[in-house]
């Protein structure tokens, strides 16, 4: 298959992906108001209104959660912060609740398309082009990620699967057939690696994306004896640290959300890659 074919097809797909996820657009906009869907999207919608409003305490006391004493999330801000650089050419000033629903309501198909591209490249590292569009088609319409990227289903869920995929890119490409001077492509690794630790500023359980691709991707690097897996779990390790503000509980020792407790998981598997090589 032809590179221009195949960025045809791959730009078909990615369309009906963003498609598809526009289905329920008629019922989120109905009647010129903004309808999100009514679990957590409501909730992310209100964090993006007060970023936009100048002055959250990100590491304070939630009056939104535990009503009605309030307690500290474990939501990351990471997200929030990507749909408020997303809404706030729109939201004006002051910000306009129901412009920045509207902006965050659309924000999420595209999100979701996103990773089509992203799944064709993953699996171009270890197949056929032929076969990486079967991939990427398959994702376009896999229901489960469907239903967590419709639009108005404003929630952090839609980033976990383009994680797992960037996590996951920069291994592959060296672990798959064919490969040759694996310990020459240490920009793809880095920046593989600093995706896996800057997902715990993004949503919650990043633990086993982050814990996963280090032992597996990093160990799987190591058994070739390329150095590179030491690149990738000391990326990783900085990913965490850098999003560490993001965490309502930075300097906790918790499981439920990015604290000390994940950046020492990092670090003990770091040290182990650093120990195997």
């Amino acid at each position: 298959m032809t590179v221009w074919k195949t960025v045809c097809v791959l730009g078909l797909l990615t369309l009906t992906a963003l498609a598809i996820r526009m289905g329920p657009a008629d019922q989120v906009f109905a009647s010129g108001r903004v309808r999100l869907f009514t679990d957590d999207p409501p909730y992310h919608a209100r964090r993006v209104a007060g970023l936009l409003e100048g002055d959250p305490d990100v590491h304070g006391i939630d009056p939104f959660v535990a009503h009605p004493f309030g307690a500290a999330a474990c939501w990351p801000w990471g997200f929030d912060l990507v749909l408020a650089a997303v809404a706030g050419p729109f939201a004006g000033s002051p910000p306009d609740h129901a412009a920045i629903a509207r902006a965050t309501a659309l924000a999420v198909p595209f999100m979701g398309a996103l990773l089509v591209p992203l799944v064709f490249a993953l699996a171009s590292s270890v197949t056929d082009r032929k076969t990486a569009l079967i991939a990427a088609g398959f994702i376009a319409l896999l229901p489960a990620h469907v239903d967590y990227s419709l639009v108005g289903r404003v929630d952090h869920h839609v980033l976990e699967s383009i994680f797992v995929v960037l996590a996951a890119l920069g291994p592959l490409r060296l672990l798959g057939p064919g490969s040759k001077q694996l310990s020459g492509r240490i920009l793809g690794i880095t920046l593989s690696g600093a995706a896996a630790g800057l997902s715990f500023g993004f949503v919650p359980a990043a633990l086993p994306i982050a814990s996963t691709s280090v032992a597996l991707l990093g160990g799987g690097l190591l058994v070739r004896r390329d150095r590179s897996a030491l690149w990738y779990g000391a990326s990783a390790l900085v990913g965490s640290l850098v999003v560490l503000p993001l965490s309502p509980h930075p300097f906790d020792w918790v499981f439920y959300s990015h604290s000390l407790l994940q950046v020492t998981i990092i670090a003990i598997l770091l040290a182990g890659l650093i120990g195997g090589h």
